[in-house]
């Protein structure tokens, strides 16, 4: 009987050893808890984007707990800040965190182009590069871009976007010199989520009565010509994924019961020259994306092509081109239901529909 308390002592030892073993494998052995970001107002918002364009705060979680409203007077207030705009990451500090809409709204989101200065990679999330965006919904943004943007992110590489939405918004991309387009230009490539993915898996997101635009009117086009690129919910995909992803509107089909307002999903190209490229422009219209294609042979996704699975698209779509002088070049137009463009046979498209209307004028 007396060697009961120490039998007890080696059973609740070996019992300790046996959990310790079954813990999981965390490297450097000690669980390190990752910094949180709580937003709940605009001036969190506004403080988390700042933080976000650190090296820091790159890889922070932000986590929106509230609704928010931005209102005209926070659009004003910003204009006299050092940063005056909210933009999560940057190029030299991609966003490579977690942001956590919890399903709350940001609305009133708006971004101005500046003439003198083109920003490119305008959106919510400037650029991103590792990060996760989920359970959010974007609404009454208003955003103007340069080159690329998107409202949610302008530029997304490695990146995953779950459940969000874009509501009652609008996106212009212009080109880089919108009046006298010399030399060459990269183009633009918008869309309504993101403006351009590697990559990336954007799932079970949503566009909804927006417009998604680009309007470029110029003296002389650039000398070797430029892509046009707009999608609804994509501008271009590389080597990326969308899947279960949508392109609507309230009233898809207009009529008596239309809203005021925005009554359908719109995107136009819209390209008005006096004398043409000498390369030609190419345009590229699409009501998930604009274009899809594989990776590079000199990066690792090569040969990886981009998948769109079960998508759907009711989205109006346009493309008007007039160059009045063409200069060793012609314009050629690309548009489709799910894509303008897919670049090689290593990109398929699954169960995806377009119920909507597609014209073009030359």
């Amino acid at each position: 009987m007396k060697k009961r308390p120490f039998r007890r002592l080696i059973a609740a030892f070996l019992t300790m050893a046996l959990f310790v073993t079954l813990l999981p494998n965390i490297p450097g052995g000690v669980a390190e808890a990752a910094e949180e970001e709580t937003i709940s107002t605009f001036q969190d918002l506004y403080n988390a984007a700042s933080i976000s364009r650190t090296e820091a705060g790159s890889t922070r979680t932000y986590v929106l707990t509230n609704d928010i409203k931005i209102t005209d007077e926070n659009i004003e207030w910003l204009k006299k800040q050092e940063i005056h705009y909210i933009s999560f990451g940057s190029e030299e500090y991609p966003f490579a965190g977690t942001f956590d809409g919890q399903g709350y709204t940001i609305s009133g989101l708006k971004y101005e182009e500046e003439l003198t200065n083109p920003l490119p990679d305008t959106g919510l999330f400037s650029q991103t590069k590792g990060a996760t965006i989920k359970n959010l919904t974007l609404k009454n943004a208003d955003i103007d871009a340069d080159m690329r943007g998107g409202i949610v992110a302008g530029y997304a590489e490695n990146t995953m976007f779950d459940n969000v939405k874009v509501e009652q918004s609008a996106l212009s991309v212009a080109a880089a010199d919108n009046v006298l387009l010399i030399g060459t230009d990269l183009g633009i490539r918008g869309g309504g989520i993101v403006g351009e993915t590697v990559n990336s898996v954007l799932y079970n997101c949503e566009v909804n009565n927006c417009w998604i635009r680009t309007n470029n009117t110029s003296g002389v086009a650039a000398l070797a010509g430029k892509p046009l690129t707009l999608g609804g919910i994509v501008g271009c995909a590389e080597s990326s994924t969308i899947e279960y992803c949508r392109v609507i509107s309230d009233n898809p089909y207009g009529g008596e019961e239309a809203t005021a307002g925005v009554d359908k999903t719109l995107i136009k190209v819209y390209y008005d020259v006096a004398v043409g490229a000498i390369g030609g422009n190419t345009m590229y219209v699409g009501g998930i994306a604009g274009r899809i294609w594989s990776g590079d042979n000199d990066d690792e996704n090569d040969g990886k092509g981009t998948q769109v699975i079960d998508c759907f698209s009711t989205a109006e779509m346009n493309f008007y081109c007039a160059t009045y002088v063409s200069v060793l070049g012609v314009n050629v137009g690309h548009i489709g239901g799910i894509t303008g463009e897919v670049w090689d046979e290593n990109c398929r498209i699954t169960r995806s529909h377009y119920a909507g209307k597609a014209t073009s004028t030359q």
